[in-house]
């Protein structure tokens, strides 16, 4: 005999799965958003301080990622999940985000 499709259970789960894909998306996009804001409020404040000087912004690599320091200050990390996302490794997209633009004007 032929099948004729999924029944009710097997749809219900396909249907439960899409719905935890989808929230999980939604987790990780509101994460990403939020550490861009927290990243971006870094900068905004280190771009206020008339006492930074650009020589103080300094790559720390480590083992679980790149540090981006600004003197002992966290600016951003690099992590490898980041960098696969770009088709890079760490420590170049590391450098690509430790880039002249950050200097300030003279």
């Amino acid at each position: 005999m032929a099948e004729q499709g999924a029944g009710p259970q097997e749809d219900a789960q396909k249907w439960a799965a899409q719905v935890a894909a989808g929230e999980a998306g939604i987790l990780e996009a509101q994460a990403d958003e939020q550490r861009a804001d927290r990243i971006g409020g870094r900068i905004e404040s280190l771009a206020r301080d008339p006492g930074l000087q650009t020589d103080a912004l300094n790559p720390v690599d480590s083992e679980l990622g790149t540090k981006i320091m600004a003197g002992n200050q966290l600016v951003m990390g690099v992590y490898d999940s980041d960098a696969r996302l770009e088709g890079v490794s760490r420590q170049v997209l590391a450098l690509a985000n430790f880039a002249p633009e950050w200097s300030s004007p003279t």
